[in-house]
């Protein structure tokens, strides 16, 4: 047995909630099946299976199984063929104290990455559940998961998602706030986007979730800028979506620096004695907003308890003083990803638009404008002009770390990801 197909029986989830032990050993004597049917192992390169084979899937967060599962392109029934699905309920074995994961969390991620795997095979978003799993019905965790977004499933004693059912699903997953979904909506009824590539773009790593809200919402061409069918050629359009990108990329380089608790943060709790974290499980949690009147993002950090009051939000290290804010204090950024002559002329303004947005509604206790790394192209007096006038204004001045080359070179290879190839 190699080491993969060990890792895929050995180290499965904790718990298995409402099922019996038969149909559990069943699912992972089928699932163990799968994966000693592929008969390889992934090499570097290697091509990836074709969606119409039964491939074996596993999610894990660090060494912590929270769902495995197969799944295949059925071509003649046109829809997604589940042979194995099984989720885990986390807890500490020795406490048997649960609350480490939200309990649907490996529910969520298998639902999601099977209606991604339909879109991507150009059919509609319709599951089919064999007889090995849960005697053939709709698993509970995915019944649970449509409920808790009102979705009702008909069909799940015969262990069917249909097409606008798994739409439903699908869409509700992928947190489209509700701010944002009139405007896809709109695109859909003109034809420009689906709202289900809209959801795909986001779960295949192209563009974040707020990332998505900022493109939408600034954009008068949202649907050029995500689906990355503009060429060179098409100079205006073209420039259209790449400024639109560098905002986007720049809000996403922002999003990532606030939510990421880093070594410095870590060292000031009186509690931590050693360095080099492992944090993929410990991000800020943030509520980020795309403000697309100014062309900037607005950051609340909400409430945890299990950080209590006492983790403050710096900074991000953008050549600025790391102040923090206490949970609830809102920070407001205008993004402004401008070449080096374009700041000469544009910055004070922006400055100006900064201040205006202290004084409008939902007043932020921090407003900030977010330049490039093209800052430093200009000359040393006039950079340090701009900084005494920030300060001066009340304004704090940030300086990314990314150039405006390096922000479009990042935005191409986004409008590579962007061109779907379905099979």
């Amino acid at each position: 047995m190699t080491n993969e197909q060990t890792l895929a029986t050995t180290q499965l989830p904790v718990g298995v909630r409402g099922l019996t032990k038969p149909q559990i050993e069943h699912a992972l004597a089928r699932y163990q099946q799968v994966v000693s049917g592929r008969h390889h192992e992934r090499t570097p390169g290697a091509k990836l299976p074709r969606g119409t084979e039964t491939r074996p899937y596993r999610f894990c967060v660090q060494d912590v199984v929270l769902a495995i599962w197969t799944m295949e392109h059925r071509k003649d029934e046109a829809d997604i063929g589940v042979e194995v699905f099984l989720t885990s309920e986390v807890y500490e074995e020795g406490t048997r104290q649960g609350g480490y994961y939200d309990e649907l969390a490996g529910a969520t991620a298998a639902t999601l990455t099977i209606f991604s795997e339909a879109y991507r095979v150009g059919i509609p978003l319709r599951v089919q559940f064999a007889k090995t799993v849960e005697g053939g019905c709709v698993p509970l965790d995915i019944v649970r998961l449509a409920a808790r977004h009102g979705v009702r499933l008909a069909h799940t004693r015969h262990g069917r998602i249909e097409a606008d059912e798994g739409r439903s699903l699908y869409l509700a997953l992928t947190g489209f706030p509700l701010r944002l979904r009139p405007v896809i909506d709109l695109l859909a009824r003109q034809g420009l986007m689906s709202p289900e590539r809209a959801a795909f773009i986001v779960h295949h790593g192209v563009w974040s979730l707020p990332e998505v809200e900022g493109i939408i919402l600034s954009s008068a061409y949202p649907d050029l800028v995500l689906s990355g069918d503009v060429m060179p050629e098409q100079r205006h359009l073209y420039q259209h979506v790449l400024t639109h990108s560098r905002l986007a990329l720049m809000g996403g380089l922002l999003d990532r620096s606030l939510m990421n608790r880093d070594d410095e943060e870590a060292r000031l709790q009186p509690d931590n004695k050693k360095l080099g974290l492992d944090v993929e499980d410990d991000e800020r949690d943030l509520d980020i907003r795309t403000f697309p009147r100014f062309h900037g993002r607005e950051y609340v950090q909400r409430l945890s308890v299990a950080a209590g009051n006492f983790d403050a939000m710096p900074l991000p290290d953008w050549e600025c003083e790391r102040m923090r804010l206490q949970p609830g204090e809102r920070l407001s950024v205008l993004l402004r990803p401008r070449v080096a002559t374009s700041l000469a002329v544009e910055l004070s303004g922006d400055i100006e638009q900064a201040v205006i947005r202290r004084d409008t509604d939902l007043k932020p206790t921090v407003v900030a404008v977010a330049v490039p790394f093209d800052f430093h192209d200009l000359e040393p007096a006039r950079q340090e002009s701009f900084r005494q006038t920030a300060a001066a204004r009340g304004v704090i001045l940030m300086v990314c770390p990314e150039t405006t080359r390096s922000l479009d070179q990042m935005a191409q290879k986004k409008m590579i990801a962007s061109r779907i190839k379905k099979e």
